[in-house]
């Protein structure tokens, strides 16, 4: 309770000093800080005489920067002191000028009449009840796919590969998941696999394992055959790139909340529970790879 205290007396004091004026604070995850980005575009439209100003967590400056032209100003506090801010947001306890991006009342909207993640900024940003996503614009370092492979030590073809993602903070698939048979699969019909984890787990050693900043994630996964992985924030972000993608959920209830499917991405993606998921990809490979 104290810790709290002196959180909301911080934030009353930046609001007096450095954060004068109306901003939005960003969410600490990856997911709900894009899709609230995505929607600026509109808002701004529709706001013509607004400025947009946000706060975000620090690790999270390319996204902001990737929607810059939509932005005003932008405010960066650590990653640590957006996760402590996050209690504090929800409980409505923020300074007057500032506010959380997702309504304070998410937690019991979601899934309900398969209400989104998408649905919710809307609703926070006072826009139209369709209102769209628009993709990230990343300043791109390099000249070509080769260049990229070259610059990470990658030994990859565009589009003959398998971005896979087998672990995340918010999900624990419990050990359901069976990934070294999902990367026997997958290479036993032509595709390499690339693990987007610095944490090596058994039987993957092998494997080519990185961890990249958010824009190169995101300029591998654009060049990947499919995305692999657990659902998370970075499966909003890469919902954008061109692979293909297969999301595992820990449970039925999650997949109702977090539905990938639920907000207007321009592809479909191919979701299912974890225990399914080596299922799942043995039948995406016969349908896609061979065409059958």
């Amino acid at each position: 309770m104290m810790r709290g205290y002196v959180q909301r007396i911080k934030w009353i004091i930046m609001s007096y000093t450095r954060l004068r004026g109306p901003w939005f604070l960003c969410s600490r995850g990856i997911g709900d800080t894009v899709v609230f980005l995505s929607k600026l575009k509109k808002y701004r439209e529709d706001n013509p005489g607004k400025e947009i100003n946000l706060i975000a967590a620090d690790k999270h400056k390319v996204l902001l920067e990737a929607y810059s032209k939509y932005i005003d100003h932008k405010y960066f506090i650590s990653y640590s002191e957006a996760c402590k801010t996050t209690s504090i947001a929800f409980s409505k306890r923020l300074p007057s000028n500032i506010t959380y991006i997702l309504p304070s009342e998410s937690t019991e909207l979601l899934g309900y009449k398969n209400i989104s993640i998408s649905d919710l900024m809307n609703i926070r940003l006072g826009l139209p009840e369709f209102t769209g996503l628009v993709k990230p614009e990343f300043t791109c370092k390099y000249t070509s796919f080769t260049h990229f492979t070259k610059e990470r030590h990658l030994d990859l073809l565009p589009f003959k590969y398998a971005l896979l993602a087998p672990s995340a903070v918010s999900v624990n698939d419990n050990g359901d998941i069976l990934w070294k048979q999902i990367c026997e699969l997958l290479e036993s019909h032509g595709i390499s696999v690339v693990i987007n984890s610095d944490i090596i787990e058994m039987g993957l050693e092998k494997y080519k394992h990185v961890t990249l900043p958010l824009d190169d994630t995101y300029y591998l996964a654009d060049y990947a055959a499919v995305f692999i992985g657990l659902r998370n924030g970075l499966c909003d972000l890469l919902a954008f790139a061109r692979c293909d993608m297969i999301v595992a959920y820990p449970n039925e209830i999650y997949q109702v909340k977090f539905s990938l499917n639920n907000m207007d991405f321009e592809k479909h993606i191919i979701e299912t529970l974890s225990v399914q998921l080596h299922e799942k990809v043995k039948e995406y490979l016969e349908e896609k790879i061979n065409g059958n």
